[in-house]
């Protein structure tokens, strides 16, 4: 979430789910501009001009430079644990249960340089000098502690042999102080470390406490960076909650669903008839749908098996589930029958140019459904051949997908990025008209939803690094005309990756939403406090000496 530039002078951090650039030299923080996406795993190119970046709605590794414009993708890859720009212009990442891989900064297919075993997760990789022996974590693919039992090991890039440093903690970096420094808890403790005889001569020292991470089920990321300089850059907390909080809302208030603890949900969807919801869930080691029944009296069902499987969708009759999904390689929307019976079965080809397919809208009808593709909005059909047709370019209009059919199927309203977010209606199919709903909404806002009578739009608004909801009047007949906005009383929304965080009943009169644990009702907000220390490797020398 943070990364300090090699020289010391600029910070990089991820707040609202983008980038944002503190130069040591300023007074305060700005947004650096294409990077309002949900983004996370900032690191700088060895010389500060460039910030590398993960694009989380497109599954892409970019970067960008610190002074903003566009963006440049670098490649494809999993979500980073952990990643480090080389003099070379290579990139180190850490991918998990996928391994260690290596890719261009200029772009390329990563080549993966350390596979991992069938019950390992890789973390964090970092070349020491001489471009030899690369410094990392392993840890079980099972288990909340797991980071903590970590090994952190270094290998050998010539021979493959792995020798364990340390056997309890994670996320190590050398330092070139002579130490490796790493995090067991919420605290960083400090070992001496030979880097031509590859061993650590000294116990553990705690260096820095009280350092945030990470959810630890999920991924060994602990909140802080140094530069070449020797400044110190970290985020101060404890362990992160895991987590979101799925709950119902109205206007008397929220409550949270019974037997449905904290877990990395999001896109939460009801289905048609009211009694269930879907929800893409994110356990650290893959993606998958799983049905919950409303009325709480049954466990949660996973539906989807064998890759990642994300972005759920109902169809009009309730009887399947639409979902993007990566068990064939690329990307492409599959379905499955609600009740799990049955194979999955494909639906779109792989026509994408091997970008990422996400199910949005169903047809009334229940003939058709809209999808994103690299933002432009396009209509598959279900029956017959299944004709996948771009309806919206975004280089044209600006489209950013989050589509949604009014009741009647006569009207789309759909999001557009133009730095900030705004909400746009057309008719369906289009004619050329168009009507701006809001504009000048923020960063990640938007993501429209028609209440079931088709009179407002429902649509979120930045509220101190989360979201809100607020609703739009509309007419449609006899002509299109907008009315009033109001701001409802349900806070605290979590909004995450590219889908809709919200959803409505039936009967509309309640929301599905997502809350973060420590914004759920009776708990206090945590305030998050960015420390630098500069002069740190002096500091590191003298409280961990180096024989």
């Amino acid at each position: 979430m943070i990364a300090i530039s090699p020289d010391g002078a600029n910070v990089v951090y991820v707040a609202n789910q983008q980038l944002y650039l503190r130069r040591m030299s300023d007074t305060e923080a700005k947004p650096i501009p294409g990077t309002n996406q949900d983004v996370n795993t900032p690191f700088f190119s060895p010389d500060g001009k460039w910030v590398g970046f993960y694009a989380v709605p497109e599954a892409k590794l970019k970067k960008i430079a610190i002074t903003g414009g566009a963006t440049v993708t670098i490649g494809d890859v999993n979500n980073p644990f952990g990643a480090t720009w080389y003099s070379d212009d290579t990139i180190l990442l850490g991918q998990g249960s996928k391994g260690i891989v290596r890719i261009s900064a200029d772009g390329g297919t990563p080549q993966t340089i350390i596979p991992a075993k069938d019950d390992e997760i890789l973390h964090g990789p970092q070349m020491l000098p001489g471009g030899d022996d690369v410094l990392f974590t392993v840890a079980a693919n099972t288990g909340d502690d797991r980071w903590d039992k970590a090994l952190i090991v270094v290998q050998s890039l010539k021979t493959g042999e792995r020798k364990t440093l340390i056997n309890g903690g994670s996320d190590a970096r050398y330092v070139p102080s002579g130490h490796i420094v790493y995090v067991l808890g919420s605290n960083l403790f400090a070992v001496p470390f030979d880097v031509r005889k590859l061993q650590v001569t000294g116990g553990p020292v705690p260096v820095v406490e009280g350092v945030m991470r990470s959810n630890a089920v999920n991924t060994a990321a602990t909140f802080f960076s140094f530069s070449n300089s020797g400044s110190l850059v970290s985020i101060a907390g404890a362990l992160a909650r895991s987590g979101v909080i799925v709950a119902m809302a109205d206007n008397s208030g929220v409550k949270e669903l019974p037997g449905l603890p904290a877990a990395n949900y999001a896109v939460p969807r009801i289905s048609p008839d009211g009694k269930q919801v879907a929800l893409q869930v994110n356990d650290g080691k893959e993606i998958y749908i799983t049905i919950y029944e409303l009325s709480g009296k049954a466990a949660p069902r996973r539906l989807t098996f064998g890759g990642n499987n994300s972005d759920p969708l109902w169809t009009h009759d309730g009887q399947r589930i639409i979902f993007t999904s990566d068990r064939e390689g690329n990307s492409n929307l599959f379905w499955q029958r609600a009740d799990g019976s049955g194979s999955p079965e494909k639906l779109t080809s792989g026509k994408t140019d091997k970008a990422p397919i996400f199910a949005e809208a169903a047809l009334p009808d229940g003939k058709s459904i809209t999808a994103r593709i690299n933002n432009d909005i396009w209509m598959l059909t279900l029956e017959g051949d299944r004709k996948l047709q771009r309806v919206f370019e975004s280089s044209k209009n600006n489209a950013s997908g989050r589509s949604a059919f009014s009741p009647d199927g006569k009207w789309l309203a759909y999001q557009v990025n133009t730095g900030q977010s705004s909400i746009y209606v057309e008719p369906f199919p289009p004619t050329g008209a168009k009507y701006q709903i809001t504009s000048a909404l923020g960063t990640l806002a938007g993501a429209p939803l028609w209440s079931r009578d088709g009179k407002q739009l429902f649509h979120l608004i930045p509220d101190a690094g989360l979201y809100k909801l607020a609703a739009v009047d509309v007419q449609t007949q006899p002509s299109f005309v907008i009315g009033k906005s109001i701001t409802l009383p349900i806070q605290n929304i979590v909004q995450r990756g590219g889908g809709r965080g919200f959803d409505i009943t039936p009967d509309g009169k309640r929301f599905i939403v997502e809350l973060t644990p420590d914004q759920t009702p009776g708990s206090q907000p945590v305030s998050q406090q960015i420390n630098v220390v500069l002069n740190w490797f002096e500091d590191l020398k003298q409280r961990v000496p180096v024989k």
